[in-house]
């Protein structure tokens, strides 16, 4: 191999007409600087396709030729750019603006959007800077200057296309597809319809027009199959069992989990979810028309914390809403679930192929949903219960009264007779569950009521509003303008900030008799709810009914929405249940309300006085009978809570069933079909880009911890201002250590001040509480340390379902971990109006 000097090396790079920048790497560094373009020689559409014009001007970008031989010759060139910033920079500089302008100039490119792309083009440049810089060092340290060897290097610089073979959307998804596990929908038509059409020919008149119809599916074996591939989330189902000490905690701990079959009792547990969602704002003139239906499952062996994750939460099938009442729609899935529950599916897992197995095991959502899936007749009609055959006189005769209940073999006599006019309005039932025939799945008895519909858009928006109403308008305890500005300005403390109720509700609003609605989203219901005590409880009697219902519900709430609860707790709520004061007590007589998910009033006006009064002459004497007094009854998600208890018996906590994170997948398809503005077959995109996203989600990895940058500090564990605490708990005294004022983990939101559950109340004692004085986290980012100091707990005030607290004197600090608190959600004081008293209103029980 012929070696080259340094003045050869020159004659060589110069013949091969090598460009300034190149050739000052390799031979003059101390030059690099001088040896750069001309920003003022590039047109803005040429800058916007960079690699393209780099390899089709490559003499313009790089300088002439001549402009090269002058400085491998070691002759010094006058000044290219007035000012000291190297002129590479800059171009490249210019062309990150512009294209960052030209990114915000299409209107359908949001905020996100463009952060995102602008982190993958730096992630695009360093990494390929970080290549070529290895390359230089190579050709370097070898000292070998052949030809050949030079030749090898700048061909590393010859940078093609590497979008090459991502031009066409088609090509894009074969290479998802192959390499990062991309899973296809497939498109299943449901047979030809006819819709109203635009008439070429015409452009004003619209005709009749045989359309087909179809609907999205991605076969759920395939996404189990990737979910089980990953061995973190697979160690996590596998390692599901039955809880040793009694408590509920999962599906296992109930009593349906020991009538599974034996192959089936270690297999992955579904839960089904289908619901309705409107692509376009409810006032677009086009409203309605792409209603969709969305069909998600998830994981139940997962822990609660990840099947909260909206990566967890799997779309299978997308429809238009009126198609997912059709049985053709669900085929697909059930006839994937019946192979899932006898045969099975295999993956390799260490060079062995290992089977699993899945069960339906429950079915969740709004009621409305579930009455069209399994066949129930409207949750409007006389016989209205999915769990027993109570006529809705009979809920308002006795509120605690339970009808007979369903069963399965009575249930298949009902289908039977569904076609009877008269025996379908007897039994509730009016066809076919479009959701049957699987192995252990019964729609009597593993449908849920969802809590989220019930507690926090039903019951608790109607009892705070009949509560509010006879606060301000009847007994006028208080005015309009007192009740906005106590929900406004109350102090809900960070862990609430993003709930705070809604504070704009008029006298006239509340006194409207045709809605119990408060136009307030759930988490807001539940944080006005849990502080209406707090808020209004000064100003009322003691001896408020009212006020006894709404802490009477508080209290239920913290029993259902905890994550582990004992058969004991799960009694107390039917007992409580059954001295609920609305069962007993006449509100409100002159009030009319009705269920928002109903199509009839629920709750009755009911006459009292059948008496006429004469008529007066010239009118209609119908329109002059005496206004009878009018009694608010029960509504069917009253009668949902005395299931309660049973449920918890068979299926285990029912917060584990709730609805609100599938319902936050609906956002991801709205907000896409925003974007997208195709609607040509919005179905097949919206699945596209959700699958692409699953897709990309995986490539990302795990990040556990986010730390504010705000009053970050790192330090020498031995240095820090807890450092015989840190140290007693474990940690050197040489390694390192963040102190926070901020770091969110799983969610939760860790910042001094705040309060945690240190041990959980049990039957003999209260909670004990503490708060949270220092945040460190590991140098590694993997552990949160908590400076905590006890407080003591004084008592437990009924009223506003919260416990007094007070510090206690010399109460030493302890670190805890995040992980070791009795629950993961941490609390703000909370504070009456007319105290000074600190009080702690958990959320749940454990």
């Amino acid at each position: 191999m012929e070696e080259l000097d340094a003045e050869g090396l020159r004659d060589h790079l110069v013949q091969r007409g090598i460009d300034e920048v190149e050739a000052n790497i390799l031979m003059a560094p101390e030059l690099h600087q001088e040896d750069l373009m001309h920003p003022q020689d590039l047109s803005n559409e040429d800058l916007l396709q960079y690699p393209e014009f780099y390899q089709e001007h490559e003499n313009v970008i790089h300088g002439e030729r001549n402009g090269a031989e002058t400085l491998l010759k070691g002759e010094q060139p006058g000044p290219a750019h007035p000012a000291n910033v190297p002129s590479a920079a800059v171009d490249l500089q210019k062309a990150a603006e512009l294209a960052v302008l030209k990114l915000r100039s299409v209107n359908y490119m949001t905020n996100t959007a463009i952060q995102e792309t602008q982190r993958l083009c730096v992630g695009l440049v360093q990494e390929t800077a970080l290549q070529l810089k290895r390359q230089v060092q190579s050709f370097l340290n070898e000292g070998d200057q052949s030809v050949d060897r030079i030749e090898s290097l700048l061909g590393h610089f010859n940078i093609s296309d590497p979008f090459k073979f991502l031009k066409t959307k088609a090509q894009q998804l074969k290479i998802f597809k192959e390499k990062y596990g991309l899973l296809e929908a497939r498109e299943i038509n449901l047979g030809p319809r006819i819709e109203p059409r635009q008439d070429p020919s015409r452009p004003t008149r619209q005709v009749p027009t045989q359309v087909n119809h179809s609907f999205q599916y991605v076969s759920i074996i395939d996404i189990l199959a990737s979910v089980m591939s990953d061995p973190y989330l697979r160690n996590l189902i596998l390692s599901d069992r039955k809880s040793e000490d009694g408590t509920f905690r999962s599906f296992c701990d109930g009593s349906e989990y020991e009538s599974l079959p034996e192959d089936l009792k270690d297999a992955i547990r579904i839960v089904i979810y289908i619901d309705d969602l409107e692509l376009l704002q409810a006032l677009s003139a086009k409203a309605g028309r792409y209603k969709m239906a969305g069909m998600y499952f998830g994981i139940q062996n997962l822990p609660a914390e990840l099947n909260a994750l909206l990566t967890n939460i799997f779309a299978t099938a997308l429809a238009f809403a009126e198609d997912a009442k059709c049985s053709a729609v669900w085929e697909p899935f059930i006839r994937d679930m019946k192979r899932l529950e006898t045969e099975g599916f295999q993956i390799e897992i260490n060079g062995e192929l290992v089977t699993f197995k899945a069960v339906l095991i429950a079915q969740i959502g709004d009621s409305k949903a579930a009455h069209e899936t399994l066949g129930f007749v409207s949750p409007s009609a006389n016989v209205f219960c999915r769990i027993c055959y109570i006529k809705r006189s009979e809920m308002w005769e006795d509120g605690t009264r339970v009808g007979e209940l369903r069963s399965p073999e009575r249930h298949k006599q009902d289908v039977q007779c569904s076609n009877n006019a008269v025996l379908r309005k007897l039994t509730g039932v009016e066809g076919p569950p479009l959701l049957d025939g699987l192995r252990f799945f019964r729609p009597v008895h593993h449908s849920i009521f969802d809590l989220y519909h019930d507690l926090q858009q039903g019951v608790c928006k109607m009892e705070v509003k009949l509560a509010l109403r006879e606060y301000v308008c009847k007994k006028k305890y208080f005015t309009e303008e007192v009740m906005k500005s106590r929900i406004q300005f109350f102090e809900y403390g960070l862990p609430d900030v993003k709930n705070k109720p809604n504070p704009k509700m008029t006298v006239s609003y509340l006194n409207n008799v045709k809605s119990y609605n408060l136009h307030q989203t759930g988490s807001q219901m539940w944080c006005l709810t849990r502080a209406f005590g707090f808020l209004f409880g000064d100003l009322v009697p003691a001896e408020d009914n009212f006020l006894k219902l709404i802490s009477l519900l508080n209290q239920i709430m913290t029993i259902l929405f905890s994550h582990s609860s004992t058969p004991a707790a799960s009694n107390d709520t039917a007992e409580e249940d059954e001295d609920d004061p609305e069962h007993e007590v006449t509100l409100c007589p002159e009030d009319v309300f009705e269920d928002v998910d109903d199509d009839i009033a629920i709750v009755r006006v009911e006459n009292e006085l059948d008496e006429d009064i004469p008529p007066v002459e010239g009118t209609s004497g119908s329109l002059l009978k005496k206004k009878s007094p009018k009694v608010i009854r029960m509504i069917n998600k009253h009668h949902h809570m005395i299931h309660y208890c049973d449920m918890i018996r068979k299926m285990g906590n029912l917060v584990l069933y709730w609805c609100p994170r599938y319902e936050a997948k609906h956002y991801f398809f709205k907000l896409a079909a925003t974007v997208t503005h195709n609607f040509k077959n919005i179905l097949k995109t919206l699945m596209e880009m959700l699958q692409m996203k699953t897709a990309a989600d995986k490539q990302e990895p795990v990040v556990s911890l986010e730390i504010g940058k705000r009053g970050t500090e790192l330090f020498f564990v031995g240095e820090a201002p807890h450092s015989e605490l840190l140290i007693a708990f474990g940690l050197p005294a040489t390694a390192k250590v963040f102190k926070v004022l901020h770091v969110e983990s799983k969610g939760i939101s860790y910042r001094p001040d705040l309060f945690a559950t240190l041990k959980p109340q049990t039957t003999t004692s209260f909670p004990v509480f503490g708060i949270i004085k220092a945040v460190y986290v590991s140098c590694n980012e993997e552990k949160v340390y908590l400076v905590t100091k006890e407080w003591s707990t004084q008592r437990f005030e009924s009223i506003v379902c919260a416990f007094q607290v007070s510090p206690l004197e010399n109460g030493p600090l302890k670190i805890y971990l995040s992980s070791e608190f009795s629950s993961y959600r941490l609390l703000a004081p909370w504070r009456k109006y007319n105290s000074d008293n600190i009080y702690l209103a958990p959320r749940t029980i454990t």
